[in-house]
């Protein structure tokens, strides 16, 4: 019986001794385990905030970008109504250098016709110049016919008077188209240099059309990117709130598993 208490002696401490080592391995993990969970914690509440601060960062970016957007829309809807009134100013502007150079032809051929006129007028003062001189020729030789070229003298002096009265029509009528052709030249002058001038503003119309269109498609092209660039902004803002979001429930169980081995230990 005393041997038979010895062994069941010996056994319970050897049973206590490695119940007692477990205890203490199991004490010694539950704290390690403990702190672990404590910076498990504490992590995902700092990653939780983190996550937070960049989802509303994130958000303002994402607004910011929206403002952005529709700004360049409107700039691009802008720039095309301004290129379409380019469009519409470059054929006011054609058309008005269509006109003027109609005009400076017509002008042209005044002045070429009016000249044409003019020699007609010297023809027609030379024939009254040489009529005239006939008339006193044949007053001189019915004067010489006595009773006779009476009658022939008294023709003669009509002729002779119709002959001055036209030399002086054709006079004026030369002055008049010599006033004519000079402001019809002078017309001509300042209708050449409209549309000397006229041609100038197409060719700067035409460039700023093709600046106009540039512009447009250049616009366009930047809202498009921008558009691009919030949509990623928006699903990178999900994101965010979706690691914020769980961040806080890694901290929150975390939190409770540590509450929990505190207890256990």
């Amino acid at each position: 019986f005393t041997v038979l208490f010895l062994i069941m002696l010996w056994i319970a401490n050897r049973v206590s001794g490695s119940v007692g080592r477990v205890v203490g391995a199991l004490t010694e993990i539950s704290q390690n385990v403990s702190g672990a969970i404590s910076q498990l914690s504490v992590a995902g509440q700092a990653l939780s905030t983190s996550s937070t601060e960049a989802a509303a960062s994130l958000e303002e970016t994402v607004a910011s970008l929206e403002e952005m957007t529709s700004m360049v829309s409107r700039n691009s809807d802008s720039a095309k109504q301004a290129s379409s009134l380019a469009d519409g100013s470059s054929s006011v502007a054609k058309e008005g250098e269509r006109e003027i150079n109609g005009l400076i032809e017509s002008m042209s051929q005044i002045s070429r016709d009016s000249k044409k006129i003019e020699e007609i007028i010297h023809v027609i003062d030379d024939i009254a110049f040489q009529t005239n001189l006939l008339a006193l020729n044949a007053a001189v030789e019915a004067a010489r016919a006595g009773e006779q070229g009476k009658g022939f003298a008294v023709v003669a002096e009509a002729v002779r008077a119709l002959a001055q009265r036209s030399a002086t029509a054709a006079e004026e009528i030369n002055g008049l188209i010599k006033e004519s052709v000079e402001r019809t030249e002078k017309g001509s002058v300042v209708a050449d240099n409209s549309g000397q001038v006229l041609s100038r503003i197409v060719s700067s119309v035409e460039q700023v059309v093709v600046l106009n269109r540039e512009i447009a498609q250049a616009s366009s092209e930047q809202s498009q990117g921008i558009s691009q660039i919030s949509k990623a902004m928006n699903q990178l803002d999900q994101a965010s709130q979706s690691n914020a979001a769980s961040s806080e429930e890694i901290a929150a169980t975390a939190g409770e598993i540590e509450r929990r081995a505190h207890e256990t230990a």
